[in-house]
């Protein structure tokens, strides 16, 4: 299967709670190819959307579909090895190694009883190399800095064989070289090896530089789906954000750069 077959689209999407509709209604086709990234402000919708996508919270309405099927179709294991979901706060690691994190990621493939195979440490030996954890292997992850983290996080998600990445915020916790580091990496998984990602990020400057595409929801709905090139501009930034931002070419790139203006007024 392609790339672009194995697309997501949303017809009607919505969630709601009691009092509040989170997510109104949403239509939209993305194909899996590239990294594309969810931009908004704080509430505005993208957690929200992603965990729908990862299957990880059911929508209230409409329905979504991957590779041309919906999301209640697929069982648990199948959809595990085609679709990886990282959350925003990654659950405790305690007394885990990185190369035993990575191995996790094999169980969608084998189940819980089922036997390691020489195939199995094969991937994980290749997901450790892709992503540049195989010095920290031995290393436990509740030792590493919060970038050498995220990478083992993704380590396991590469061992899985996914083929879509789903991340939510992967990169809020770290210094500006380490949220480099990991949008690289991204970028080079995608470029190298054919693994795309959908990205919850808030640097708008970052997601205009590593993202394909990018998706702009505001209190709940989509606002912008669009490249980057379009969605850096002083309108379309004001609409996402509340708030005067000014455009210029980045030194040294042809590339745009965002920034804040009128702070004083």
């Amino acid at each position: 299967m392609s790339a672009a077959a194995a697309g997501i689209r949303l017809v009607e999407v919505r969630f709601d709670v009691p009092g509040a509709t989170l997510l109104h209604p949403l239509t939209l086709e993305l194909d899996s190819i590239g990294v594309t990234g969810i931009i908004g402000q704080n509430g505005s919708g993208k957690s929200t959307l992603l965990k729908i996508l990862a299957r990880h919270q059911a929508a209230t309405g409409g329905e979504v579909s991957y590779a041309g099927r919906a999301l209640k179709d697929w069982s648990a294991r199948e959809f595990a090895r085609a679709v990886g979901y990282l959350p925003q706060r990654t659950p405790p690691a305690a007394q885990l190694k990185v190369r035993e994190l990575a191995a996790l990621g094999r169980y969608p493939w084998h189940g819980a009883l089922g036997r390691f195979r020489p195939s199995d440490h094969d991937k994980v030996a290749a997901a450790l190399a892709l992503t540049g954890t195989a010095a920290q292997a031995d290393r436990f992850v509740d030792t590493l800095s919060d970038g050498e983290r995220q990478r083992a996080w993704l380590a396991m998600l590469v061992a899985q064989e996914a083929r879509l990445l789903l991340l939510d915020e992967p990169i809020a916790a770290l210094d500006i070289a380490h949220q480099v580091e990991v949008l690289r990496l991204l970028r080079q998984l995608n470029e190298r090896h054919g693994i795309a990602s959908i990205v919850v990020i808030h640097e708008i400057n970052l997601a205009a530089r590593f993202c394909d595409r990018i998706i702009a929801l505001k209190e709940g709905r989509m606002i912008a789906h669009a490249a980057p090139s379009e969605i850096m501009a002083p309108e379309r930034l004001l609409q996402i954000y509340d708030i005067p931002m000014a455009v210029v070419s980045e030194p040294g790139s042809d590339g745009p750069l965002a920034y804040v203006c009128n702070l004083s007024s």
